[in-house]
């Protein structure tokens, strides 16, 4: 299922940052609060199609188990703690299946899940996949409020982005529609300013992003 991505600013945060008068601008400044918060979820590498990965809450990964292996990344980091770690080789999950506490470690940090001994043995081709299903709590904040104290130039790269969208008043060539829950706007193709990578960048993931 897919994630509605978690707004890094509002729309009343955003009027005051920027100083806009008035409410003319409230539906355009809306939509591209959650455009831009999803473009930056994927220049940070926490999004994979529709799927986002800022959002601090509890999420149910599975994981293919390959001859072998016994290192995964889970996708949303830093991770808070792993409720459950699962291992089917039918991929059902059924009872009986959960591993022990004993059995696994993870790093909060790099969200590294580590199975202390291999579970995938069997002389099948590689191509034959087994499953590992991890239940954890991860993500950089919970909401808007605990990004704003975690993660505060988050806000404000969102911020200036904004500002920066907004200020430009003539379309160029590279016009796009952009969509939220407030409606549809045009606007050209969004590129991310050189200020507002250097904000970003302690939150990318290495080798993700667009």
């Amino acid at each position: 299922m897919s994630d509605v991505p978690l707004r890094l600013s509002s729309l009343a945060a955003y009027k005051t940052f920027a100083k806009v008068p008035g409410n003319d601008q409230d539906s355009r400044i809306s939509a591209l609060l959650y455009s831009l918060s999803a473009r930056i979820a994927r220049y940070l590498g926490r999004a994979s199609g529709t799927s986002q990965f800022v959002e601090n809450k509890s999420r149910t990964e599975t994981h293919d188990v390959k001859r072998g292996q016994s290192r995964w990344t889970l996708r949303a980091v830093p991770v808070d703690s792993v409720t459950s770690v699962s291992w089917d080789i039918e991929g059902t999950f059924g009872s009986g299946t959960a591993l022990g506490t004993d059995d696994y470690e993870f790093n909060p940090d790099s969200g590294e899940i580590r199975i202390r001994y291999i579970l995938h043995t069997r002389a099948w081709p590689d191509v034959y996949t087994q499953s590992l299903r991890v239940v954890y709590v991860g993500g950089i904040a919970a909401s808007l409020q605990a990004l704003q104290s975690y993660a505060p130039d988050l806000e404000l790269a969102l911020q200036m982005q904004m500002k920066h969208e907004l200020s430009r008043t003539e379309h160029g060539p590279e016009e796009r529609s952009v969509s939220g829950a407030a409606g549809t706007v045009s606007h050209p193709e969004m590129k991310l300013t050189a200020e507002v990578k250097e904000l970003l960048a302690p939150y990318r993931l290495e080798g993700l992003g667009i």
